[in-house]
């Protein structure tokens, strides 16, 4: 089992996140927890809507707790799929993209959330612009949920 995500490297990975945001004209919230989904660093940047500190929050914790994207998530849960209702499990669940576990290898360590942007394809590219400055990932090997 790795050491887990380093202060210094979870302010690294906002401060890419940040500039992504920045360079797409968006006011957003940027969270990264640990593997247990606990805070280990939050930005809402100047101007940022307040709710989008909670949207980022939830869409971290639910990239770290279920080991994928919140955009997976979203699919899963719909009408017919094996994941059909799981969002009424927990209220941290957030099924809007911008979330995703983060991965020292297959191993996942964390998770991020962003929420700010216009669509969906921005918080996207924000979340994703943190895996710029480090070597973890984001992305796994699909499983048979991911599939459905």
């Amino acid at each position: 089992m790795g050491k887990g995500i380093s202060i210094e490297t979870a302010m690294k990975m906002l401060e890419a996140s940040q500039k992504k945001s920045a360079e797409l004209g968006r006011l957003c919230s940027i969270s990264i927890v640990d593997d247990a989904g606990y805070m280990l660093a939050f930005a809402r940047m100047d101007g940022a809507k307040r709710i989008t500190a909670e949207i980022a929050q939830k869409k971290a914790w639910t990239g770290a707790m279920f080991q994928r994207g919140t955009g997976i998530m979203r699919q899963m849960a719909q009408p017919g799929n094996a994941g059909f209702g799981i969002n009424s499990i927990d209220p941290r669940i957030m099924l809007i993209a911008g979330g995703h576990p983060i991965r020292d290898g297959e191993e996942v360590i964390g998770g991020i959330g962003a929420s700010g942007g216009v669509t969906e394809e921005e918080d996207e590219a924000v979340a994703v612009a943190a895996f710029s400055v480090t070597d973890y990932n984001y992305a796994g090997a699909p499983t048979a949920l991911d599939k459905e």
